[in-house]
């Protein structure tokens, strides 16, 4: 089942920005949804699964994410005009920041880039993940902890 060819199956209205916001919504544990971690942790789980994932930091927040603060910014702009691509800025479509202690941290200790995509067409720019990927490195660059960056398509 594609829920994307669902929602946008009648008058054909949904766009990205909009699949955005309600993924945005449903994967925020802040929301009202009754959801909390559930949505986030299951999308997180996978990513670590599929791609052998082993590192202490996203595993850690798997065990004790509780203890953590999530923050959810969709549609998030980042520079990317040294790249060559004509484009000055890309947005990513989602944008996860996890961090340990907010509170005194500049950087997240995790961030998690998803690229959402509702049609086969929409995946013809080949360089729009290679652009965001530099923007958002380019952007924690002087991160001391280094943040560790995924990306979701």
């Amino acid at each position: 089942m594609n829920i994307f060819k669902i929602l946008s199956s009648y008058d054909g209205r949904i766009n990205e920005p909009n699949i955005s916001a309600f993924l945005s919504f449903l994967i925020n544990p802040q929301e009202e949804h009754g959801l909390k971690f559930s949505l986030l942790n299951i999308i997180l789980e996978k990513l670590v699964k599929e791609n052998n994932i082993t590192n202490k930091r996203i595993n850690n927040f798997l065990k004790y994410y509780t203890k953590y603060e999530v923050d959810i910014k969709p549609e998030y702009p980042v520079n990317v005009i040294e790249t060559k691509t004509k484009n000055e800025r890309r947005d990513i479509d989602i944008l996860v920041e996890i961090y340990k202690d907010k509170e005194n941290q500049e950087y997240p200790d995790i961030a998690i880039c998803i690229e959402n995509k509702i049609t086969i067409n929409a995946l013809s720019d080949i360089y729009q993940l290679q652009d965001e990927a530099f923007g958002i490195q380019k952007e924690y660059n002087k991160d001391k902890d280094n943040t560790e960056i995924y990306f979701i398509l």
